[in-house]
């Protein structure tokens, strides 16, 4: 983070009593840049997910931003559908009325911190989720940003831009824009995507909104 907040403070002509503020700018540049796209390659991380039998829930990873999938750490074990919390809601009710079976989990879904599991899990069952992080804050002197090395740039320009349109200088605004938006565009252009599907989306009802999810 250091060279990144020296590498603002000299491009933009700052002195060493606007450190804070590039910083600032800086952290403003990576949450802008993680927003442009929503399965950022750089973002990636998994973790292992163990149920509980007779337990519905398991513990989220906390820095999850947007899920993928479920992988059965064995082949016997299926893939379990991702359903919307709102959905998982509408589908699988958790009331006392309603004497939810128990067996090897087909849907999954995520509040609050949790895993939720339908139907519940009736033994352990092992998986490894996927997911897309989001980026922890800018802030200690040794702190690195999780932007390939190659196009830090990026955020330099970024925070210049922050920095001039806090300062009221239009003029330096849309030159670092447009220096910041080629940075962007080369990112996108050389960050490779995952290219298979992130997630299984289960069938909604006709009944629930008039028609099927796809």
């Amino acid at each position: 983070m250091v060279t990144l907040r020296e590498r603002v403070i000299s491009i933009g002509g700052y002195g060493t009593v606007d450190r804070t503020r590039a910083v600032d700018a800086l952290n403003m540049a990576l949450r802008d840049v993680v927003a442009r796209a929503k399965h950022w390659r750089w973002l990636e991380s998994s973790s292992t997910v163990s149920t509980v039998a007779d337990t519905q829930t398991a513990a989220l990873p906390s820095n999850v931003k947007y899920p993928g999938r479920l992988r059965p750490v064995t082949a016997e074990i299926q893939y379990p559908d991702y359903v919307d919390w709102n959905t998982f809601e509408y589908l699988y009710p958790r009331t006392a009325l309603v004497d939810t079976p128990s067996g090897t989990p087909t849907a999954w879904s995520m509040y609050a911190g949790s895993f939720y599991f339908y139907p519940i899990p009736d033994a352990v069952y092992q998986y490894t989720f996927y997911f897309w992080v989001g980026p922890t804050a800018l802030s200690g002197e040794s702190d690195t940003a999780p932007i390939p090395l190659e196009h830090e740039d990026v955020l330099v320009y970024g925070a210049l831009m922050f920095l001039a349109a806090h300062d009221k200088d239009p003029a330096m605004m849309s030159y670092w824009q447009n220096m910041y938006e080629g940075q962007i565009r080369e990112l996108k252009a050389h960050t490779e995507f995952k290219q298979y599907e992130t997630i299984r989306k289960a069938a909604m009802p006709s009944s629930y909104h008039g028609g099927y999810d796809s």
